[in-house]
């Protein structure tokens, strides 16, 4: 949601309904509208043994929560190949992640919804060319419901 900068009322105005909605609500629901990332650093040698822990989705009270994007780079090497899954199951806007020394962004078009307690997990299903120190950051939003 977008910030409106607020109406300059004047004396005798009807104030409607759809002026309450946009330079109020709308703008209410804009300052409760936040992104946070939750960042993965992975140092030395990268293989599809490593376990990567997953983290908790903490969401509060009158509040939803989405998967917007996802950011990675590795410092060296070719290339990894990793995915995200959410309790165990592979998110399909977040499959076959190719991530190489160029710092890159996908982004979910439609974003994918959350629910408090879900487990994100990164998994790396593939290496190439001795790849060292990753570098990932998942992207949540937190939009008041």
């Amino acid at each position: 949601m977008a910030w409106t900068t607020p109406r300059t009322w004047t004396t005798g105005e009807v104030v409607t309904a759809a002026h309450l909605n946009t330079h109020v609500r709308d703008n209410l629901l804009a300052l409760f509208s936040r992104r946070f990332p939750h960042t993965y650093s992975v140092m030395g040698n990268l293989t599809t043994s490593i376990v990567l822990p997953p983290f908790f989705v903490p969401e509060p009270s009158q509040q939803s929560v989405t998967l917007r994007a996802v950011r990675h780079r590795i410092a060296t090497g070719t290339s990894v190949t990793l995915k995200l899954q959410r309790n165990g199951t592979d998110i399909s806007d977040f499959t076959n992640l190719n991530v190489t020394t160029t710092p890159t962004t996908t982004t979910s078009t439609a974003g994918v919804p959350l629910a408090d307690g879900d487990a994100i997990q990164p998994v790396i299903t593939a290496v190439s060319g001795s790849p060292q120190h990753l570098s990932l950051s998942v992207y949540l939003d937190y939009e008041a419901a």
